[in-house]
């Protein structure tokens, strides 16, 4: 046994990094969160790949419509 733990300060720098450590838990409100905010965004960029979609399909039919005009 050393000095240090027959003084307990071993005991105690333990106990001071475990306050100091931040607590990494996901609880289930940050949880719900996390899957709230990745949905808006999928859904905001699923939005915007279908208006991309359409505009390439009304320049499709626009260019289908000149060429059967001539």
């Amino acid at each position: 046994m050393t000095v240090a733990q027959a003084f307990g300060f071993k005991a105690k720098a333990r106990e001071v990094d475990e306050r100091s450590r931040p607590v990494r838990e996901w609880h289930i409100a940050h949880k719900l969160t996390m899957a709230s905010v990745l949905m808006i965004m999928l859904t905001l960029l699923l939005t915007l790949l279908a208006r991309g979609v359409d505009l390439w399909q009304m320049r499709v039919i626009g260019q289908t419509i000149r060429d059967t005009g001539e």
